[in-house]
């Protein structure tokens, strides 16, 4: 979802956003358009994971596929305007793949996806508690497994929260985006 980015620039680059800009639709409805298209290929893309999953899980709750989905396009909507947001303000591709690369792999290890995080040191546990990804890892292992460290109602919160500020900061940016 971070990598939505991409197409901005790429749109940017090749004057497709130009004609965007000037369309007479809503500057909000486009980037909310486009954020949701994002979300739910990348929603279509983790329903194919889970379904090949089961095949391997046999503790996997079937019950649990469709909230582990919604979970999937909240962050989806949440990374999708993050990466839109800063391909607003970014010139080039490589730039934003090299600070979008940056950011994910720190993301991924902080979120307890791979590592419990009572395991890590105390230092790393904070920068765990301010992951996004974590509370998405956390709301689908509740819902698929039935284990969770957090309320599964608090990580559901965080993520609608997170999604909606950076989905209105994407909003925001792309009201106020000029093409050089």
């Amino acid at each position: 979802s971070l990598m939505s980015g991409i197409s901005v620039l790429w749109d940017k680059q090749f004057g497709f956003l130009k004609e965007l800009l000037i369309a007479p639709s809503s500057r909000k409805a486009g980037i909310a358009g486009r954020v949701i298209g994002d979300s739910l290929v990348i929603a279509l893309q983790g329903l194919v994971i889970l379904v090949f999953s089961l095949t391997i899980a046999a503790n996997i709750r079937i019950e649990g596929i469709v909230p582990a989905v919604l979970v999937g396009i909240i962050l989806s909507i949440a990374f999708s305007s993050m990466g839109i947001s800063m391909a607003l303000k970014m010139g080039s591709q490589e730039g934003f793949q090299l600070i979008m690369n940056f950011l994910m792999m720190p993301l991924l290890f902080l979120s307890g996806a791979f590592y419990p995080i009572d395991t890590m040191p105390e230092w790393m546990k904070y920068l765990a508690y301010i992951d996004p990804l974590t509370y998405a890892v956390d709301a689908s292992r509740y819902f698929l497994i039935g284990i969770s460290k957090f309320s599964v109602i608090f990580d559901m919160l965080a993520l609608a929260g997170l999604a909606l500020v950076f989905l209105l900061i994407a909003m925001f940016l792309f009201e106020r985006a000029t093409i050089e």
